[in-house]
């Protein structure tokens, strides 16, 4: 390659030297050379064995660093929040869009209990279901519901669990958050005018709409503001109208049992 102008001798030649490949499984991703500049210096079979064996441990280093990297953009990137705990429920490391679902900050998760993302009082109770949970291996898989974050607010999630075992026994896990708020609301959406639509009578329309809405907090506040318009309207129809009237009443006393708080 010397000859060809490939490549370009740089300082004095060896006199002696031995290579071996880094490699990932099948793969190879760079090489181990030394060199001797000494006559009496002479690489054989013994030392091919010990710059293999040496290799072998660069390789693996480097390639572990290489998917901690991957993994961190993995992680950081991700449009799911995730979260991973250790055996005593305390929150290791958490993702940006775990920080944006919750509402809080990195700095205010790492380090702290997972109870302090919820709106609950029974913070010994959670840690207790936790760590029997996580010893004996029963977490939920998969759940799919409204969560209440520490501010109060309401948040529809999907949420997915696994083990992850680092190094020797370090198991830990691992929750995955989507939030589905878009998504409830598209649905509920669409459902709610096709009902809207098919409702003639006033008491079943206002019923069905305020059921509907209810199952996305967005929607349910909408739907609440314009009910009320609504029943500010009725309240000023003719008196000769009373048992339509009265309906619209007994309505109104009825619905806001149907929402789910």
């Amino acid at each position: 390659m010397a000859r060809t102008g490939d490549v370009e001798l740089v300082g004095a030649p060896a006199i002696d030297w031995l290579g071996v490949p880094l490699k990932s499984g099948e793969t190879t991703f760079g090489a181990i050379v030394v060199q001797s500049y000494t006559e009496s210096i002479r690489y054989g079979e013994k030392e091919k064995e010990i710059l293999t064996f040496v290799s072998r441990h660069i390789a693996t280093a480097i390639q572990r660093k290489a998917d901690e990297e991957r993994f961190r953009a993995v992680w950081e990137h991700s449009a799911d929040g995730m979260r991973l705990t250790d055996k005593e429920g305390k929150i290791v490391m958490v993702n940006s869009a775990y920080s944006k679902i919750v509402k809080l900050p990195q700095e205010k998760l790492v380090g702290k209990f997972l109870s302090v993302t919820y709106a609950n009082e029974n913070d010994e109770t959670i840690r207790m279901v936790y760590r029997e949970r996580f010893e004996t291996g029963s977490v939920t898989p998969r759940f799919n519901g409204v969560i209440t974050i520490w501010n109060g607010e309401e948040v529809p999630v999907e949420i997915s669990n696994s083990f992850i075992v680092f190094g020797l026994n370090n198991k830990m896990l691992l929750s995955v958050f989507r939030d589905i708020t878009e998504r409830n609301c598209s649905r509920t959406s669409s459902f709610t005018l096709k009902r809207w639509n098919l409702s003639s009578p006033c008491r079943r329309h206002r019923l069905t709409t305020l059921t509907m809405f209810s199952r996305c907090p967005h929607l349910r506040r909408d739907a609440e503001r314009k009910n009320e318009e609504r029943q500010n309207r009725f309240n000023t129809m003719p008196q000769w109208w009373p048992q339509r009237r009265n309906g619209v009443h007994r309505s109104a006393k009825t619905a806001p049992a149907l929402l789910p708080f």
